[in-house]
């Protein structure tokens, strides 16, 4: 088989170093190249060749990589951050025309839905799907029917924010008022019981718009990542994941964050993309990368792989380079 020319971009941050650990993780043999906006990227110095490259928000970030992926021979766009996803996703099928390179991201409408908390919610509750109750600030009749049924704590959260940013839980009405002024954009939920019970699930989805299998991984967070977690075999919350990734069709990877409560497991959150966890859910077999250039890059027919059990904690690693002093950002 030809060695497979890999451009993860996002080399700087925790999810497109957890995609390029997923690629050398692969039985696939993959030439990595990496892509960041800063040079001081930890990424640089695990791949192969790497470039600078400009923000997804100016002009000429398109452009640049286009340039990189035809110079590169490059045959798949893994994709480490949510700005570039969602610039590349509304040029993917120019871009792989102009490139020859496969883009792996999902549509512009699933990207609206998925990133975004209250339409989330919206829709689960359309397709039937377990979801938090919620509401709009603006919404005040609807607000206080979520406060009058779910009762108090609540989740204030900003409709558009990844990583916990913004996530406060509410003890009152008070703090629910205060709150309501300070969260950008928010939106109000109910509080999901028990804290114990949260979990990751991973599903990849194929070209076809059936998911493929499952990982369920219970987490516990840190700074808005999953700090430890435990693969465990829970076929209640794996189906309940596969149940929203067959509605939502996402395009490859999407990870499905929901907690187990006493009406069962009940979504909050969809990522329909690579995750932080993407490297942990490789390493007992569940490789999201490897199955996404199989379906999209060799067209080949992917099947549920086989998950083992067991356990990850992360770490803060450092890296020591000699000649960084020479190196401007």
């Amino acid at each position: 088989m030809r060695t497979l020319n890999v451009l993860v971009t996002g080399a700087g941050g925790p999810l497109g170093q957890s995609v390029m650990k997923a690629v050398r993780q692969s039985d696939l043999p993959c030439r990595l190249l990496a892509t960041d906006r800063n040079p001081l990227s930890v990424g640089f110095y695990w791949a192969d060749a790497h470039e600078v490259l400009p923000s997804a928000e100016e002009p000429a970030y398109l452009p640049t990589l286009a340039t990189i992926c035809r110079r590169e021979a490059v045959d798949a766009v893994l994709i480490g951050s949510e700005g570039e996803m969602l610039a590349l996703a509304s040029a993917r099928e120019g871009f792989e025309r102009e490139t020859g390179a496969r883009v792996i991201v999902s549509s512009p409408e699933v990207l609206r839905i998925s990133t975004d908390k209250w339409e989330t919610a919206q829709f689960l509750a359309a397709h039937g799907l377990a979801h938090p109750r919620s509401a709009l600030p603006e919404q005040r009749e609807a607000l206080e029917t979520l406060i009058a049924e779910a009762g108090f704590p609540l989740i204030i959260k900003p409709r558009h924010s990844s990583g916990s940013r913004g996530l406060h839980k509410v003890p009152g009405r008070r703090e629910l008022e205060l709150l309501l002024q300070l969260v950008p954009q928010p939106v109000v939920q109910e509080y999901l019981q028990p804290d114990e019970e949260e979990y990751t699930v991973a599903t990849f989805v194929d070209g076809d718009g059936v998911p493929q299998g499952a990982i369920v991984m219970w987490r516990e967070l840190a700074a808005g990542l999953t700090y430890r977690a435990r693969v465990m075999e829970q076929p209640e919350v794996a189906a309940a994941a596969q149940a929203v990734a067959a509605a939502l069709r996402p395009r490859g990877p999407c990870n499905v964050q929901l907690r187990l409560t006493a009406r069962g497991p009940v979504t909050f959150e969809i990522n329909a993309r690579f995750s932080s966890t993407t490297s942990m859910r490789a390493h007992f077999g569940y490789n999201e990368v490897e199955m996404a250039l199989r379906a999209f890059v060799l067209g080949e027919r992917v099947a549920p792989p086989r998950v083992t059990l067991g356990g990850a904690l992360r770490y803060w690693e450092e890296l020591y380079v000699p000649d960084l002093v020479e190196v401007k950002t």
